[in-house]
């Protein structure tokens, strides 16, 4: 998978995410896979209209993990900075962190929750973006940002780092060694919104097929194209190693 071609903020593209069972293995809460070896994903259009009710065990699951309406964000406080700004917010983005309830159709075995920054601040690194963290780990492991610029530019970001959202807030502020740092942990891991939270989506609901006894059933073809795509590596990869 090719990484996306369009101007780019200063940080390599990568995929962090958990085990996939036999077909994705992992031997920490989360491996970091190259963006080019995950498998390609369908054309979206903003809608999330793919976004279905979980299956009632995933969905009883996640309860204990879920935090209340009122402690994920205030997007309206987001909307208005963005417009004095002039960032435009995707759809999926207005869509999914105004709906509690099309979140709470997205599970995590890693117990990630929706969480808006309380401001949107500059991206460190450059001058012209802007980011808004969405989603966190439980632990703060790992942090999710929607990068966004003026010129229309979107991104999805993932970083071990929470950048500090208070108004007055700059990263850019950090001393120059620490702000190295954080570039060179710091990645591109989907070219829309939508589009890493279709991955997110599918990635945990497979997980939960693959790593449960409640759930039973076929797999969507969709799930099966994902799981078919890393087969299909681990056979060529095979095939090298015996040629």
């Amino acid at each position: 998978m090719a990484s996306p071609a369009q101007n780019t903020p200063p940080f390599d593209f990568g995929w962090w995410s958990f085990d996939l069972g036999k077909y994705r293995p992992c031997d920490g809460t989360y491996c970091f896979y190259g963006y080019d070896s995950i498998p390609p994903i369908r054309t979206l259009n903003g809608t999330l209209d793919w976004l279905d009710p979980l299956d009632p065990q995933t969905d009883q699951g996640m309860q204990l993990y879920r935090t209340a309406p009122e402690e994920r964000g205030k997007l309206a406080e987001i909307e208005a900075e963005a417009t004095q700004l002039g960032l435009t917010l995707p759809a999926a983005f207005l869509r999914l962190m105004g709906s509690p309830e099309l979140q709470d159709r997205i599970p995590s075995c890693t117990a990630c929750t929706f969480d808006l920054s309380a401001h949107i601040v500059p991206c460190i690194g450059e001058t012209s973006g802007y980011i808004i963290r969405f989603l966190r780990d439980q632990q703060d492991v790992l942090l999710w940002y929607l990068y966004l610029t003026p010129q229309g530019e979107q991104w999805v970001l993932v970083s071990p780092y929470e950048f500090g959202d208070g108004p007055d807030e700059n990263p850019n502020d950090a001393p120059e060694n620490e702000r190295r740092a954080i570039i060179a942990r710091t990645r591109i891991c989907a070219p829309s919104f939508e589009a890493f939270v279709y991955r997110f989506w599918l990635e945990n609901t497979l997980w939960f097929r693959l790593n449960t006894s409640e759930s039973d059933g076929p797999l969507s073809d969709e799930q099966q194209r994902y799981l078919d795509f890393y087969g299909q590596q681990q056979q060529h990869s095979q095939q090298q190693a015996d040629s």
